[in-house]
């Protein structure tokens, strides 16, 4: 009746979702690869995470108050409702 509708496999598709299903098993360091990791894994958080703390930096000597220790001006600032600024 309804015969002969059968999907034809694309063999591309076919070996790129293969290869992306194994990739754990075929990955390879290279020197590529460990300066993407250094890059993205290890030096952009490094950098965002310093001009936080200078910023937060910033406020305090704005505001007249002592610098706070890099992990207690990130926890305070999250924690801590922000006041009310009227302008």
């Amino acid at each position: 009746m309804g015969g002969g509708m059968e999907a034809h496999k694309n063999r591309f598709i076919e070996d790129w979702s293969t290869a992306r299903e194994n990739l754990e098993h075929n990955f390879r360091w290279t020197r590529r690869n460990l300066a993407l990791v250094g890059i993205f894994g290890i030096a952009i958080p490094v950098l965002v995470y310093k001009g936080i703390v200078r910023e937060f930096h910033m406020q305090d000597e704005d505001n007249g108050r002592p610098y706070r220790k890099s992990h207690e001006s990130l926890a305070a600032q999250i924690t801590t409702p922000r006041e009310s600024v009227i302008i």
